[in-house]
């Protein structure tokens, strides 16, 4: 358990960055070939859950370290996937979607290894696959088959509409263009809702007339090996149109039980620095955090969840949340990446560049 959750904080940041070594990792993973995909395998991979079809590698569907004895049957399995890109971006910049038959999404979190001149070994790259699994599985006990929006919604069979005059009026109090939320949503074998599990929102408000209506979905069952089963997807709910989000990063269980928000939700900041330019921008070191907010909107607490690696720009991250100040409002939680940047010399904690988290 604790290998699991230590591979789920790999380091990362929003997608979007220059093509980098992490996009080999990901297009050698689709190749269908069991000796490039064998290459990313190096010392051990943590799975969190790979559906198979076939008997003989149903071994690794679940949960856990698969070390290098193994290897090589994971990557005749992987291989024998037909993996795809997925169309979804995932927040880690060392982070990728892939999709496969019958419309299974997995997330692939890729690292970069330190090595020895003298290991005989494939050193055509240093990036490895550190973590595979279900598209947002956020414990073990998260642990049916992540299928993708698409496939769900092509299953959808009826249920009620969102309040859209509401939407309308949390548009203009805000000054959004678009409201959304990510949800996770699960189905029984006959296709009945089991859960609605809310993961991220720019509007909280929102975000609860989505999970409403979700409530009231009905679905046709979905077939994985010839047999209706239990799935879930990570559905991104919008109006009056879906922006380009990318899949939010797993928050740990019990980190807290505020509503989790992009920090546009917040409206315009009142105090603290909200870095979003710099001279430089890391397209690697970044930590993801949860700062959350009291109803003074001050920031009362900050947890690191996803670790940099330097233990000095995750401080960085901790006192740049710490000062952050909003306009008084109901106690939230912001889930943000922040990325290592600069000014000359001068590190600072920046919000991601192409938009995504940008403050107003």
């Amino acid at each position: 358990m604790r290998g699991w959750l230590v591979a789920l904080g790999l380091c990362g940041c929003s997608a979007f960055a220059p093509k980098s070594a992490f996009d080999d990792g990901a297009e050698r993973l689709v190749s269908h070939d069991a000796t490039r995909i064998g290459n990313l395998l190096y010392d051990s991979i943590e799975l969190g859950g790979v559906w198979f079809a076939d008997p003989l590698c149903r071994r690794f569907s679940g949960v856990g370290r698969v070390d290098y004895p193994d290897q090589p049957q994971l990557a005749r399995c992987l291989a024998s996937l037909q993996l795809a890109r997925g169309k979804r971006r995932t927040s880690l910049l060392n982070g990728a979607t892939v999709v496969y038959p019958p419309g299974i999404e997995l997330e692939a979190v890729f690292t970069e290894q330190q090595y020895h001149a003298n290991w005989s070994i494939d050193l055509t790259s240093n990036v490895w696959l550190g973590w595979l699994g279900f598209a947002g599985r956020e414990s073990v006990q998260d642990a049916l088959p992540t299928v993708t929006q698409e496939l769900m919604e092509s299953h959808r069979r009826g249920g009620s509409a969102v309040d859209r005059a509401a939407l309308d009026r949390e548009l203009a109090a805000h000054h959004l263009s678009a409201v959304y939320a990510w949800l996770k949503v699960c189905i029984d074998a006959a296709g009945a809702i089991t859960s609605v599990r809310p993961r991220l929102t720019n509007s909280v408000a929102a975000q609860q007339a989505f999970v409403a209506a979700a409530g009231s979905w009905t679905f046709a069952p979905i077939v994985l090996g010839g047999q209706p089963a239990p799935v879930c997807a990570m559905m991104l709910s919008a109006y009056p149109r879906a922006p380009d989000v990318p899949l939010p990063f797993v928050v740990p269980p019990g980190a807290t039980d505020l509503p989790l928000v992009s920090v546009e939700a917040l409206g315009p900041p009142q105090g603290g620095e909200l870095r979003h330019t710099a001279d430089w921008q890391s397209t690697f070191t970044s930590t993801g955090a949860l700062a959350c907010i009291a109803v003074t909107g001050a920031v009362d607490r900050v947890t690191i969840v996803r670790r940099s690696g330097s233990p000095k720009f995750d401080a960085t991250v901790r006192r740049t949340l710490q000062g952050w100040v909003f306009a008084p409002q109901p106690p939230v939680c912001v889930a943000t990446m922040l990325r290592a940047c600069g000014v000359g010399d001068a590190t600072h904690a920046c919000t991601p560049s192409d938009g995504t988290l940008r403050l107003r």
